[in-house]
C-alpha cells in the first residue's frame, strides 16, 4: 500500500475517493445522517486547511495490487487500480500530563482490505512521523470498543486502553 498525505495541491485528484471512503466510514459507524455534496466537500476542506495541525492520509494500492473496490472505483469514475483502500485523519495535540500527544482521530479501511496489514501500515507511518516530530504519546480513539479488527490491530501494535475518558459536546 502506498500512503499519501492529502494537501491543497493534490486534493482534486483524490476528492472522489475521499468522499466515497467517508461515506462508507459513516455507514460502518451506523451514522445514517445523509449529507449534501456541499457538506461532504466542507468536511474534506476542513481536514486539510493549510494552518491546521491536522493531517489526512489516503492509502492507495501498490502498483499491480488489486484493490477490492470495484464499486468505489466505479462511483468515483476512476480505474480500480487507482481506487483508495483506506484513510486516516490525525492531529497534533498537547497536554500537561504527557508533554506532546498525537491523536489518530479516525482510521477507515474498506472491508475487502481489512486484515491485510493496512491498519498496521497506517499506524506505523503515524508513529514514525510523530516520533520524528518529538511526540511522546500516540492516542488512538475508537468509537466501537467491540470492533474486532481494531482491537486486534491495537493489541498487536502495543496499544493499551487508557484510563482517560473523553467527554464530548456537539457545537
Amino acid at each position: 500500500m502506498k500512503i499519501l498525505k492529502i494537501t491543497q495541491k493534490n486534493i482534486k485528484q483524490y476528492r472522489s475517493d475521499l468522499i466515497s471512503l467517508n461515506d462508507q466510514f459513516l455507514v460502518d459507524l451506523n451514522i445514517s445522517k445523509q449529507r449534501t455534496q456541499e457538506q461532504k466537500e466542507a468536511i474534506i476542506r476542513n481536514m486539510i486547511k493549510p494552518d491546521s495541525p491536522t493531517h489526512l492520509l489516503i492509502g492507495l494500492p501498490s502498483v499491480g495490487q488489486q484493490a477490492g473496490l470495484p464499486s468505489v472505483a466505479q462511483q468515483a469514475g476512476i480505474s480500480q487500480q487507482q481506487a483508495a483502500i483506506g484513510m486516516v485523519y490525525f492531529n497534533v495535540g498537547t497536554g500537561y500530563s504527557c508533554g506532546g500527544d498525537y491523536v489518530c482521530n479516525s482510521m477507515f479501511i474498506v472491508k475487502e482490505e481489512r486484515s491485510k496489514g493496512r491498519g498496521t501500515a497506517f499506524l506505523a507511518y503515524i508513529e514514525d512521523w510523530a516520533n520524528n516530530k518529538g511526540g511522546v504519546t500516540l492516542l488512538v480513539s475508537s468509537r466501537d470498543i467491540t470492533n474486532v479488527h481494531s482491537e486486534k490491530l491495537f493489541k498487536k501494535m502495543g496499544y493499551q486502553q487508557s484510563e482517560n475518558i473523553w467527554i464530548a459536546k456537539k457545537l
